[in-house]
């Protein structure tokens, strides 16, 4: 109201004194003033990136650059090492959307530093360690082998992946699936159970195996079969 009726009352009086040629000069005037302030006062539009909480936390890894990864119901966040916030994926990477939804079981780094995460769904996928892109993902989600839980290097070419249903023997590289070991009756000398919740190799190259309802065992390469640990007292 203050504006327009100010505008007529200048406007007349420039009219008045002057003629409508002074009128239309006052006006670009201080359009332009108008301008110039907004471009100095009014901060750019930018999208920026609000600290995220997670609570319900299933998986944990400090990588090699000193960057914390916390994974859980609500995806996967990371703390840089000088950053003092968990901050999600940006949202242009395909990991956030692919990983937004999920609940993430499992973060591991490999060899090459790449961080492999697995989800409670059964999606497991790559992504490079300091951009966060995604560099692979298995195309076997679907196919009911159950969470991603475990991780250990078997070789320099082979990784262990231990699902809910057994275990994945997968190509370092490519990520490729070799072949799954499952739980199966009639075999004394496979896996004793079909949920699979840890895997860690021993610097001999011994991987030792824990599972949920099947106690813990020892696989000892090149040896076909996988032995039973049964604990001093049982």
């Amino acid at each position: 109201g203050v504006g327009g009726a100010s505008g007529l009352i200048f406007g007349g009086m420039i009219v008045d004194h002057y003629n409508w040629h002074w009128l239309f000069a006052a006006s670009a005037v201080l359009i332009a003033a108008s301008v110039l302030l907004s471009w100095l006062w009014v901060p750019g539009s930018k999208v920026v990136r609000q600290p995220v909480r997670i609570d319900w936390i299933e998986a944990l890894l400090l990588d090699r650059a000193g960057d914390l990864w916390v994974g859980g119901r609500k995806g996967l966040v990371r703390k840089r090492r000088d950053d003092r916030h968990f901050l999600p994926l940006p949202a242009e990477l395909a990991a956030h959307s692919l990983l937004a939804q999920e609940t993430v079981t499992l973060l591991h780094q490999d060899r090459s530093g790449r961080i492999w995460v697995g989800t409670q769904s059964g999606r497991l996928l790559r992504l490079d360690a300091r951009s966060g892109a995604l560099e692979w993902q298995a195309d076997e989600a679907s196919d009911h082998a159950g969470a991603v839980n475990a991780m250990t290097a078997l070789d320099a070419e082979t990784v262990w992946i231990g699902r809910g249903k057994g275990i994945d023997v997968r190509n370092l590289q490519t990520g490729a699936l070799l072949k799954r070991l499952k739980y199966r009756r009639d075999r004394p000398d496979g896996l004793a159970a079909a949920d699979v919740r840890g895997l860690i190799r021993d610097a001999s190259g011994v991987v030792f195996i824990a599972m949920f309802g099947g106690g813990v065992q020892r696989y000892v390469p090149p040896l076909p079969g996988i032995s039973v640990l049964v604990p001093e007292g049982d």
